[in-house]
């Protein structure tokens, strides 16, 4: 524990948990199974897809981008729709 003089308002924890050690749990997954799931316009596609690449970095592993054939979060494709 740390505090030192001007502002030490809070409680700091310094060099404990450095260098990318774990800090606690996270959401349990399988492999396959969706991690994000974004509804958004087909003008937006575009962007949306490389926000998604973006992001995709922040997460251990290899990840996909997948573009439904679906309309929205439903059941039925574009054309039923």
């Amino acid at each position: 524990k740390m505090l030192s003089c001007a502002g030490a308002d809070r409680l700091q924890t310094g060099m404990r948990g450095a260098y990318g050690k774990p800090q606690g749990l996270t959401a349990r997954i399988n492999i396959g199974d969706p991690i994000i799931s974004v509804r958004a316009k087909d003008t937006h596609a575009p962007i949306l897809i490389e926000a998604l690449r973006r992001a995709k970095y922040k997460f251990p592993g290899r990840q996909k981008i997948l573009r439904s054939t679906k309309w929205g979060f439903t059941k039925w494709t574009r054309e039923e729709y």
